[in-house]
């Protein structure tokens, strides 16, 4: 038996296949090979754990970039809140009120 094992990308039939088949067999690996000629053991688990780890990251970006619009929101809604004040900050004022902004923006980034 000569097989070719294939080192490319992972082909949209074989990411819906391999799809399919985690949702009859989770992570037991071993049931997929049959399913995939050109792919081995270890391809298919190296594809699952790329692909997690890519979904984690794609997460966290998203986490982080919704913490981000929301700081965005809160800055403006506090500015547009004292558009009607008249209070002139001095420069160390002015400082301090954004270094608290950016502390707080950092607690909402942990």
């Amino acid at each position: 038996m000569n097989i070719t094992v294939r080192k490319s990308t992972w082909t949209p039939v074989e990411k819906e296949c391999f799809i399919q088949l985690y949702k009859i067999h989770r992570i037991n690996f071993a049931n997929y090979v049959p399913y995939f000629e050109n792919r081995t053991l270890t391809q298919i688990k190296s594809f699952y754990y790329n692909q997690k780890f890519n979904n984690r990251q794609l997460e966290i970006k998203k986490l982080n970039n919704d913490n981000f619009q929301n700081s965005l929101l809160k800055v403006q809604s506090q500015s547009s809140d004292s558009v009607g004040q008249s209070k002139d900050l001095t420069v160390n004022e002015a400082d301090d009120a954004d270094d608290a902004d950016m502390l707080d923006f950092c607690n909402i980034m942990m």
